[in-house]
């Protein structure tokens, strides 16, 4: 157990460096990698600034179509009821209500492009609402009715359209007052789906999304083609200087077109021709100094040797001179040996 996790450990620390060693020791994966970084951050940034403005622009349209309908229903709504009240007879609440309900259905076509309910604002139990496509009561939030009866005028806000099987979909409600004759007032209200906005943004998404991918995976590739075609003359720039320090002096680079990467190659060959040549030079001066020595010292060894022995013999005959003489013959002797 301890040894597992020794090596568990291990492979977490060596991890980090083996990364790092390869992240200094490659201009190529440098180059690549920063670009492929700052590629993603602009293609999110640019990904997110379109969305933004689709989403708006959609949303924009909509609200502006949806309050216009809602606005004509409004008044064809209260059209139908004002000529209900001017006949002989004034139809029931209920029947006032499905007239009303089933001429706004009418208009919104076939499959429909919006729902409507008529909500009563009293508060009597006994007053006849209605609904198509099993809407709930519930898609139309509380505060957006507070906002219409209090304030008498059309509102609207976004909201989940829910139907009585417990389907959902995002949808934008516009509600209006209505007053029904011999009944009281009423809320009509518009539920338009958002479905086709919410397709058109899903396409837009997976569009930019797949857009996004191939253009950062171009950048990549072209920033590590554009960065190869710097970093392989500049690799064998070292290769070739490494040899050339080995003793290698005929080693030069190939020189290829006539661009910077091309002047490099020539200065670095001009550059080891004259270091060669140098070393050349003072290596020939080695050599004659070389055999100066020599020479000197073949000329000077008959003279050194007749020296020694003149020194030894003096030296052995040190005690028949005189003391001067004889300090003299110990000097010579020492500085010979």
């Amino acid at each position: 157990m301890n040894r597992y996790l020794t090596g568990s450990i291990y492979v977490l620390l060596a991890g980090p460096r083996w990364v790092r060693r390869i992240w200094r020791s490659s201009l190529l994966l440098r180059v690549t990698t920063t670009t492929l970084a700052l590629s993603i951050l602009v293609m999110a940034a640019l990904g997110f600034s379109l969305l933004s403005r689709v989403t708006s622009g959609l949303l924009e349209a909509k609200d502006r179509v949806s309050v216009g309908e809602a606005a004509a229903g409004l008044s064809e709504a209260q059209r139908v009821l004002d000529a209900a009240d001017t006949g002989t007879t004034t139809p029931s609440a209920a029947r006032l209500v499905d007239s009303v309900v089933t001429t706004l259905a009418a208009r919104a076509g076939s499959p429909g492009q919006f729902d409507v309910l008529l909500l009563s604002s009293g508060s009597s139990p006994d007053a006849p609402e209605r609904g198509t496509n099993l809407v709930s009561v519930t898609s139309v939030p509380p505060e957006l009715r507070t906002a219409v009866t209090d304030s008498k005028r059309q509102s609207w806000t976004y909201t989940d359209i829910k139907s009585l099987d417990g389907r959902s979909t995002p949808g934008l409600v516009v509600g209006g007052p209505l007053s029904v004759p011999s009944v009281g007032d009423y809320e009509l209200y518009y539920l338009f789906p958002l479905t086709q906005e919410q397709q058109t943004l899903d396409l837009v998404r997976s569009s930019v999304v797949v857009t996004g991918i191939l253009l950062v995976g171009l950048l990549a590739l072209v920033a590590g083609l554009i960065t190869r075609q710097v970093v392989v003359p500049v690799r064998a720039a070292a290769r070739t200087a490494l040899r050339f320090s080995e003793g290698y002096l005929s080693e030069r680079m190939k020189v290829r077109g006539e661009d910077d990467l091309a002047r490099l190659a020539g200065a670095f060959n001009d550059m080891a021709t004259s270091i060669a040549r140098q070393i050349k030079q003072l290596e020939g001066l080695s050599r004659v100094q070389r055999r100066f020595v020599s020479d000197v010292s073949h000329e000077l060894r008959t003279p050194l040797t007749t020296i020694r022995m003149a020194a030894d013999v003096m030296f052995e005959e040190r005690a028949s001179f005189d003391g001067p003489t004889a300090r003299a013959a110990e000097l010579l002797q020492a500085q010979l040996d």
